[in-house]
């Protein structure tokens, strides 16, 4: 049976969406968009550096079992 896999980070990408057509109506401010599509950019980047991190700290100190 196949397994059907979900893509990740579609909460986000929906609101950005929504930030996107209502600043195409005037509701909200462009800067609004980018504000929120920076805050995007900074948690993946910030998960890559935890990740990162977590890989050099196991590969220095981690102990073999």
């Amino acid at each position: 049976m196949r397994e059907v896999r979900r893509p990740r980070g579609n909460c986000l990408i929906t609101i950005l969406l929504i930030l996107v057509f209502m600043a195409a109506f005037g509701i909200i401010s462009w800067d609004a968009v980018g504000a929120f599509a920076r805050f995007i950019v900074y948690v993946i980047v910030a998960g890559i550096a935890i990740i990162v991190g977590i890989i050099i700290y196991a590969w220095f100190f981690g102990g073999r079992w």
